[in-house]
């Protein structure tokens, strides 16, 4: 694909999608520590998530990660 090929995409659809960007151990360890993430927002924002709270906040927030994440 050329970088207006690109462009393009991003203008239409507001992301560029880059397969084999990642190997598949390092998208695990991400999801890993998202899972830890959405725990820990889930345990203080329950409330906030069954009355129809559509995604997670605050994903960079030292409350809900910690130094290794």
């Amino acid at each position: 694909m050329s970088l207006s090929h690109d462009h393009n995409n991003y203008e239409r659809d507001g992301y560029i999608l880059v397969r084999g960007m990642y190997e598949v151990g390092e998208l695990e360890q991400v999801h890993e520590v998202l899972e830890r993430f959405h725990a820990a927002w889930l345990a203080g924002n329950s409330g906030h998530y069954q009355s129809g709270a559509v995604n997670s906040a605050y994903i960079t927030d030292k409350k809900y990660l910690g130094e290794r994440d």
